[in-house]
């Protein structure tokens, strides 16, 4: 069986909170299982990892100001890394940053400790220890926007290089005070507490070194920076997408070449804080910071807050464990990691049959359905399973299948009616054309007549037919334009009124135009267009309404909620239109239950003039019997 899973956006908070206690959790007690394996008491162990890590672990570090100096190059360093993971430039070379930055340091505290007051002292450290990590690393940004070499490999091989440099100096440079160390595992050593130290504020019994308040200012102005300033939203942008960020007119490379730079030039000053606190220099400076920052960085995701709580944390494992245990222990956190992944496996073995039968599965329903439309199923439903998301998306799908499958009949049903619209007069045409080519000179003359005025009153039709297509075509296309010119509206419809009213009395229609003294103002229109659409009703009260015998068409000024209009109205006297026909007879392609030819886009077409005028139009039965339409056009204020 194949599946995958996939991120599902939106958890709620509690849910992330409840997630991440529960991993704790889980990791303690795996932890657990394994010491108690190897005979330790897993709670003791505990009790002294928390309470030592917080309060001072006299064996190793003797007071919690020692347990800071691990803090800081930690947090200070992530901090830095993540500035550029956030662009997706993967930084693997903190420790030959660090490294770097620390020897620059150390090379102002022996130079200038000796005759510069201290203050000056640590300040000249901080700058050239940011300014020899942030070449460093620049060194690599220009590699990668000018010839595209890979950060990540680069990175990691001037680690080396910085790390054989510092062993040469500690080999080479007699005046720089190297010492050995007997009990360090790595031994070469270089002094210089006897000139400057970074000062500690006193506070408690420990006090406080003031490297960690800088620490935590320059978090927060991280923050700030990535947050809420023009750099800030480039670097995400970058990260993101670079074609976007080009695209945008953002310069990616001087983006790129600016963030590595100030990334390196943080892990640099995380190593002045470092050794100026300490007074030392060491092969081993780094404490490995480097590697573990990049952990950090990412466990934290990147955010600056939740950096400074996984430091902490990290920070009291490195506290109570020493590095010379730490190597014995290597075997003990390899077989927990192990324990821990086999655990996530299963976890997300059985989280993914979960996802498969209660997303995927419906959601490979949905695709299949979704296909079976798009071949022509038209209509078919999917039933709903669930209240959710998927539930949603069912309705949906269900609803844009029922509309198509709905347009798809009356469309066929369009096409139906109007082949048998062109087909009627094309016959009558047809005959008679063939009738009075048969007959010759000897047709009778009354006769011709007849036939031609059949002829030409059948062409007028099809001359109306494919006038009303060619409109219905240019609605769709968004080729449908107005005219719009100053206009006497009254003046236009009488015209129309009495022109129509002489065709409809040959059928025996009276049509009877209502006068009256309403001051009706031009108003700005397009007169062809609002003619088509009076001409249009009228022959649809005659179609659909000429039983009655009659039609009243008046046009008048009225003043409704504020709004001073020009109102049309045209009424038959027909038997009216049925009451679940009404919301349907100005949609396209519909004609209802009537019997009088059209093609049933009339009504649609006079709807869209009236509209792009700003105009409404409305049809109703009126009190009595018949149909009335009325359209409401705005009179601009003067």
């Amino acid at each position: 069986m194949r599946f995958h899973v996939v991120k599902r956006d939106g958890c709620p908070l509690w849910k992330k909170l409840g997630l991440y206690v529960l991993a704790v959790l889980a990791a303690l007690v795996l932890g657990g299982v394994v010491l108690l394996a190897l005979g330790v008491n897993p709670l003791a162990y505990y009790s002294r990892m928390f309470t030592m890590g917080m309060v001072g672990n006299k064996i190793a570090y003797k007071t919690f100001e020692n347990y800071l100096k691990v803090f800081v190059p930690l947090a200070l360093t992530s901090v830095a890394l993540s500035l550029a993971f956030k662009m997706r430039f993967w930084n693997i070379g903190g420790e030959g940053q660090f490294i770097l930055g620390a020897v620059a340091a150390t090379t102002v505290a022996f130079k200038l400790g000796p005759v510069l007051p201290s203050a000056a002292t640590l300040l000249l450290m901080c700058l050239a220890g940011m300014l020899a990590a942030g070449v460093y690393g620049a060194i690599v940004a220009v590699l990668k926007v000018k010839f595209g070499t890979n950060e990540t490999l680069m990175t990691l091989m001037l680690n080396y290089v910085a790390l054989y440099f510092v062993t040469f100096l500690g080999e080479t440079q007699a005046d720089w005070n190297f010492y050995l160390d007997k009990t360090s595992a790595r031994p070469i050593f270089a002094t210089f507490s006897q000139y400057v130290s970074f000062p500690r504020i006193p506070i408690g019994k420990f006090g406080l070194n003031v490297c960690v308040i800088l620490t935590f200012l320059i978090g927060i102005l991280v923050y700030v920076y990535l947050k809420y300033t023009k750099h800030g939203y480039e670097i995400a942008v970058v990260g993101d997408s670079v074609g976007t960020a080009r695209y945008a007119g953002m310069k990616v490379d001087r983006i790129v070449l600016r963030t590595v730079f100030l990334s390196a030039c943080l892990i640099g000053l995380a190593a002045a804080f470092k050794v100026g606190t300490a007074g030392v220099l060491a092969t081993a400076i780094t404490d490995d910071v480097g590697w573990t920052g990049i952990i950090v960085a990412w466990l934290s995701k990147m955010n600056t807050a939740a950096i400074f709580v996984v430091s902490a944390l990290i920070g009291v494992l490195r506290y109570v464990t020493s590095l010379r245990r730490a190597d014995r222990q290597i075997m003990l956190f390899s077989l927990c990691a192990a324990l821990v992944g086999l655990i996530v496996l299963l976890v997300v073995y059985v989280s993914g049959r979960y996802f498969v039968k209660s997303i995927l599965v419906p959601v490979q329903e949905l695709t299949a359905t979704a296909k079976r439309i798009s071949a022509g199923s038209y209509g078919v439903q999917i039933p709903r399973k669930s209240d959710d998301e998927i539930g949603e998306l069912t309705d949906t799908i269900n609803e844009m299948s029922e509309k198509i499958s709905r347009a798809e009949k009356m469309q066929s049903e369009f096409v139906s009616s109007v082949s048998h619209e062109l087909r009627t007069p094309l016959t009558a045409i047809s005959g008679w054309s063939e009738t009075l080519l048969s007959a010759g000179a000897g047709v009778d003359s009354a006769e011709a007549r007849r036939g031609l005025s059949i002829i030409q009153r059948e062409a007028a039709r099809l001359t109306d037919m494919v006038e009303e297509l060619l409109e219905f075509t240019r609605l769709q296309d968004g080729r449908f334009t107005l005219n719009v010119v100053p206009c006497d509206l009254r003046t236009e419809f009488e015209d129309t009124v009495f022109m129509y009213g002489s065709r409809l009395r040959q059928e025996g229609i009276v049509l009877d135009y209502l006068e009256n003294d309403d001051d009706i103002p031009e108003i700005p229109c397009d007169p062809a267009r609002m003619k088509q659409v009076f001409l249009n009703i009228l022959d649809n009260a005659a179609k659909h309404g000429g039983e009655g015998g009659r039609i009243t068409a008046e046009i008048c000024r009225e003043n409704a909620d504020g709004q001073d209009s020009v109102v049309i109205r045209i009424r038959d006297f027909g038997p009216g239109i049925p009451e679940e026909e009404l919301p349907l007879v100005k949609k396209k392609f519909y004609k209802g239950a009537s019997k009088a030819r059209g093609s049933g886009i009339g009504l649609a077409v006079c709807e869209e003039i009236v509209t792009m005028h700003n105009g409404v139009l409305d049809i109703a039965n009126a009190e009595g019997g018949g149909a009335v339409v009325t359209i409401r056009l705005p009179i601009a204020e003067q």
